[in-house]
């Protein structure tokens, strides 16, 4: 399903980003535009935007117990913002530049829990990949609350779909499409990761090769000056832990503070 990004439907997804949009089972109208009084009966119009992919709220039980639970955008729905509402690019997630060998996909992943493995196609080869699936829970949550817009930026680029069926993953963004592999594909990483600077977002960029460290030269200076970029570069033979999606949240969160403060 495809939306197009009518000023009253841009209008609506601002007031979901501002955290103005509820969800409420116990009560009518069952998803309720706060920023109107009374609460404006928006059910019709949030379903719509969830089908497209631009909104989503999570439900959880017993997680608000109140039962009103906010809607987020989902990262589509930050990117129609930021072409068609116009708002301070301050206020958007980071975007997470995310690799995926050495990354998530790990020789040893830990997270103290036993890994699991499957199975996806790439470039006509089954490959076997081993990962924790609380890395995936958490990778998944953080995008789908809004708090950072993940994209691909992976060799894997071209075949992320077979990630995202792997990983009941929601589709996500890509840095780039083509089937690319190495001096390309560093070449390309990097120009991701500029791209996002250039675009004035914040940048979380994890990947366990290309990732310039401190003392690599001045790629690192570029990218994290005025603090607008966190940089993390994996051990390949554990990929991502805790301690670095816990640097990650507090990353976005200084964003979230921005925006509600």
């Amino acid at each position: 399903m495809s939306l197009y990004p009518t000023k009253t439907r841009v209008r609506l997804l601002q007031d979901v980003a501002d955290g103005l949009v509820q969800f409420s089972p116990h009560g009518h109208p069952a998803v309720a535009n706060v920023a109107t009084t009374p609460p404006a009966n928006v059910l019709a119009a949030a379903s719509e935007q969830r089908q497209a992919g631009w909104i989503h709220v999570d439900i959880t039980e017993g997680k608000d117990v109140l039962g009103a639970y906010p809607y987020n955008p989902t990262g589509a729905g930050w990117g129609i913002l930021a072409a068609h509402g116009n708002p301070d690019l301050d206020s958007l997630p980071p975007v997470w530049l995310l690799d995926v060998d050495g990354v998530v996909n790990a020789r040893e992943p830990g997270w103290s829990a036993a890994a699991r493995e499957g199975t996806a196609y790439y470039s006509g080869v089954d490959y076997i990949l081993r990962w924790a699936p609380a890395l995936i829970e958490r990778i998944e949550a953080l995008h789908l609350a809004g708090t950072v817009e993940v994209r691909w930026c992976s060799t894997w680029c071209a075949y992320v779909d077979q990630l995202e069926r792997l990983w009941s993953l929601p589709e996500l963004g890509r840095a780039f499409t083509e089937d690319i592999n190495g001096y390309a594909a560093i070449l390309a990483k990097i120009a991701a990761a500029r791209r996002v600077i250039a675009e004035g977002r914040r940048l979380v960029w994890t990947d366990d090769d290309v990732v310039p460290m401190p003392n690599d030269g001045p790629l690192h200076g570029e990218l994290t000056a005025d603090g607008r970029a966190l940089l993390i570069r994996p051990d390949h033979r554990v990929g991502l832990q805790p301690e670095h999606l816990d640097a990650i949240e507090a990353f976005a969160q200084q964003t979230e503070d921005a925006r509600h403060g």
